[in-house]
């Protein structure tokens, strides 16, 4: 849902008109001049880094508002970084995200299919934030994404819920529904949610899917994903590593809205895309 607070607060302050697609067609266009360093459809993934970065914004975010310093860093860094916009359902829904989360993890499916076949590579990494984080699930789970990627980063996720009450709940469920059909499906307990963290077939009782190394990035100063540790799955720790920002800086005070805009999150996920595996647990970024 990232956000909530970019629907609360940011929208307030900028255009609402449909916003554009930030998938250009590889044969129409090889660079997205709306986002630095993003949809490069020339990029080759180099040795150093074999995965191209998808990255995937929250709930009423563009790529543009999600992804700015995320993607500037990651292409200085030298990965290929491709972004998508997801969840309007071909222009049904006027804001990313709204579509449910079902029909959005199909959206992702699309694009990553797309962003290897351009790029020649195996497997994609996924960096996602807030409802970004939580819609890539349904595509490693049912979508068969996990054969195509190697790193899920999820940075404030609500992948047990939320608490957070939006303007959506005070409306009854048909109109919700109507509007905005994934606004509910980040309840605790919400059919997308129990389904995702229940599967039948794992034995283990594990939260994700076997083959995709998990990281999650949460903050203690989260606002709308309550309570933060939401964001933690459950998995065995060869394949899933929880990170709470403040547990490694102490002092940093970063937000909901700030996990995709800070340096921190940003050295968490970097490890986790350069080894094998999820992050690693004794890493200590700079703060």
């Amino acid at each position: 849902m990232t956000t909530l607070l970019v629907c609360v607060a940011a929208l307030t302050s900028l255009t609402l008109a449909r916003p554009q697609s930030a998938d250009p067609e590889p044969q129409s266009q090889s660079v997205d001049p709306s986002l630095l360093g993003a949809n490069d459809w020339l990029c080759r993934p180099s040795k150093q880094h074999p995965e191209p970065v998808v990255l995937v914004h929250g709930l009423f975010a563009t790529p543009a508002m999600n992804w700015p310093y995320m993607s500037e860093k990651l292409h200085a860094k030298g990965y290929c970084v491709f972004a998508l916009t997801w969840g309007t359902e071909n222009g049904k829904y006027p804001l990313p995200g709204m579509a449910t989360i079902e029909e959005s993890a199909k959206d992702l499916k699309l694009f990553v299919e797309r962003v290897l076949l351009a790029t020649g590579a195996r497997k994609a990494d996924l960096l996602g934030h807030s409802a970004g984080g939580l819609m890539p699930r349904q595509y490693l789970r049912f979508e068969g994404g996990a054969a195509r990627v190697d790193d899920f980063v999820a940075l404030g996720s609500p992948n047990h819920g939320t608490e957070f009450h939006s303007a959506f709940h005070d409306l009854p469920e048909w109109v919700s529904n109507a509007i905005c059909p994934s606004c509910l499906q980040f309840d605790p307990g919400s059919k997308v949610i129990t389904r995702l963290n229940n599967d039948p077939e794992d034995e283990d009782g594990d939260e994700v899917k076997k083959g995709v190394s998990y990281t999650t990035i949460s903050t203690k100063f989260d606002e709308y994903i309550l309570p933060y540790t939401s964001a933690e799955l459950r998995g065995g720790s060869s394949q899933v590593t929880n990170i709470t920002v403040q547990d490694t800086c102490p002092d940093s005070t970063i937000n909901h809205l700030e996990l995709a805009f800070d340096a921190v999150p940003l050295q968490w996920a970097v490890n986790a895309m350069d080894r094998p595996g999820p992050a690693d647990p004794g890493f200590r970024p700079d703060c």
